[in-house]
């Protein structure tokens, strides 16, 4: 398991890169195509 300074490392390097979007686009794209993400959202009266 890698430890903090190693992900911050690796998170730096991706931004210094310019890839964070890209990483972010296609995660967010792969978890929408298997439903995890909803894009609607649902009002609840609580009254």
């Amino acid at each position: 398991m890698p430890d903090e300074s190693t992900i911050c490392r690796f998170r730096q390097r991706l931004i210094d890169c310019g890839l964070h979007e890209q990483l972010l686009d296609l995660l967010n794209t792969q978890l929408e195509a298997r439903g995890y993400i909803v894009k609607r959202t649902t009002r609840v009266d609580a009254t």
